[in-house]
């Protein structure tokens, strides 16, 4: 977990030529093991891995050369403590045993190298080849047992290390009656039943269904008045809605939006707030996951896809607010209330290309608060999954006084810049893998063409069955794999062309001939 966001951290505490081979060589570590710990692999895969591993050695011994050699790095007082306890107990049996006591302390700290004369990184070779003849290494891995060592080391702390045994036994079963006596307490307690739609895992996204925290839209706004992210938040509002109303809303006839936002009305003109939006996705080895978004805690950024390739594949953004509204449509023919939930984001502005170099994390800022694209409104149904934004603290905060202009943005926390960090777990790593994810269809859409997608609202096809019916159609899931972010590029129902997808995925992850020759 150190290695994962170690590159903000150490980035700026060394002189310029070796800070920048530290960053790579931290780079390198973390995708070699982010490679290593996949579930799933293919031979694409695992010749990056083989690449990666070749790369370490390079970078390993140009460590050793370039930035070891450059400082005088000496043992920690703790190391010289050890050591001198160790030579006086030696000298205490060589003067035991008659012989003349060679070894001598003087208390202090000796040199200290990096040895690459080891056997960790001695099998850093041999993992590639591993995987090839007996899977992927979680399949036998001794990480569980070794978690399990850590209860009996903690239990082990309780006893008076001489009748440990039997006391470890009294406290493992005194352990079990407590949790016994909690799970029929907590059986016996009336509680609410559970929103089972929360954890359902074939929706795309849950924002719960209570409206008791709402404000009126008018009071809302003076609330917040002066803020600058508020600024013509209701007329941009109505804007991102009325781009959203659905086919449902507006007829038999395929007819394009008309009338501007005066034709969107909020029922009893209130705004509802959540303080959670749950998002579930596939995953790279087409299992499926959940993020919960909270944007009162720092699991508040998100990444969408980018429509645009000049700015790197995906978009950032904090969440702000997680709110919905019941809006009437006067423009069609059917003038009733229906929910629409939306999020208030702030957009991240990437630093230069997206693409930094093949040992660099992706750069962010945020936006002049004034500017055009620093705030706007989202559909929770773009939203990919979380985002793992970590500040570069050698940039410094924006405010150095602690003072910001928006209470909503919280900009008085801002730093000048961010990270992207690509490796805060497996499915992140293989988004940026693009194409290599099994799960991650969307980012097959090049390979193997996605379907006729209507760019504008009149371009959409017509359906007989105009009221509730259509619009509920939505929700029913195929019993399948396929991840919600892929589901409009391949629906079942509507693409024609889902078997031939399925053929070319078999054709490009499963029929491998592997060759297990050493």
């Amino acid at each position: 977990d150190f290695l994962k966001c170690a590159m903000p951290v150490f980035d700026g505490l060394f002189p310029a030529p070796q800070n920048q081979i530290v960053q790579d060589l931290l780079f390198t570590l973390a995708h070699w093991h982010g490679l290593s710990k996949l579930r799933m692999h293919s031979d694409l895969t695992l010749d990056i891995l083989d690449a990666m591993t070749t790369d370490i050695g390079n970078q390993l011994r140009n460590f050793k050369v370039n930035v070891c050699s450059a400082f005088d790095a000496k043992e920690l007082d703790r190391e010289v403590s050890a050591r001198s306890r160790r030579l006086a107990k030696e000298a205490i049996r060589q003067t035991q045993a008659g012989k003349k006591n060679k070894s001598a302390t003087n208390g202090l700290p000796n040199d200290v190298s990096f040895n690459l004369r080891t056997y960790k990184i001695h099998a850093l070779g041999d993992y590639v080849s591993c995987i090839r003849r007996f899977g992927t290494t979680d399949s036998y891995s001794t990480e569980p047992g070794e978690l399990e060592h850590r209860t009996s080391k903690r239990r082990y702390l309780r006893t008076d290390r001489k009748s440990f045994i039997r006391q470890l036994t009294q406290i493992e079963r005194r352990q079990t009656r407590i949790r016994r006596i909690k799970s029929r307490l907590q059986k016996s307690r009336p509680s609410e039943a559970p929103d089972i739609m929360a954890y359902e895992p074939r929706v795309h996204h849950h924002i719960g269904v209570s409206e008791k925290v709402n404000n009126d839209i008018g009071s809302y706004l003076r609330l917040h008045g002066g803020d600058p992210a508020m600024q013509n938040y209701y007329s941009r509002l109505k804007e991102h809605l009325l781009l959203r109303i659905p086919v449902s809303q507006l007829g038999d006839s395929c007819q394009q939006v008309e009338g501007g936002t005066d034709q969107v009305l909020f029922k009893r003109n209130h705004i509802y707030h959540h303080n959670i939006a749950r998002f579930n996705y596939t995953t790279y080895d087409t299992r499926r996951d959940q993020d919960v978004i909270n944007p009162k805690t720092s699991h508040r950024d998100i990444m969408v896809l980018n429509s645009t390739s000049d700015d790197g594949r995906y978009r950032y953004a904090r969440v702000l607010g997680v709110h919905h509204v019941n809006i009437v449509y006067t423009g069609g023919p059917y003038h009733t209330a229906f929910k629409m939930e939306f999020l208030f984001v702030r957009w991240f502005a990437p630093i230069g290309h997206a693409d930094l170099g093949r040992t660099a994390l992706d750069r962010l800022r945020f936006p002049a608060l004034d500017s055009e694209d620093a705030f706007g409104f989202l559909s929770p149904a773009d939203v990919m999954r979380a985002a793992h934004i970590i500040p570069c603290f050698s940039k410094g905060m924006r405010h150095s006084d602690g003072k910001g202009l928006s209470g909503m943005a919280s900009d008085k926390n801002d730093w000048c810049e961010y990270f992207v960090n690509r490796f805060v777990d497996r499915d992140m790593l293989m988004r940026f893998h693009y194409g290599l994810g099994v799960g991650h269809v969307y980012s097959h859409e090049e390979a193997l063409g996605p379907p006729p997608k209507p760019t504008s609202l009149d371009e959409a096809p017509c359906n007989e069955q105009v009221g509730g019916d259509e619009y509920e159609l939505e929700d029913e899931w195929e019993d399948d794999h396929t991840g919600v972010e892929e589901g409009e590029l391949f629906d079942q129902e509507k693409n024609e062309s889902s078997e031939s997808v399925l053929e070319e995925l078999e054709d490009m992850f499963v029929q491998h001939e592997y060759d297990y020759e050493p």
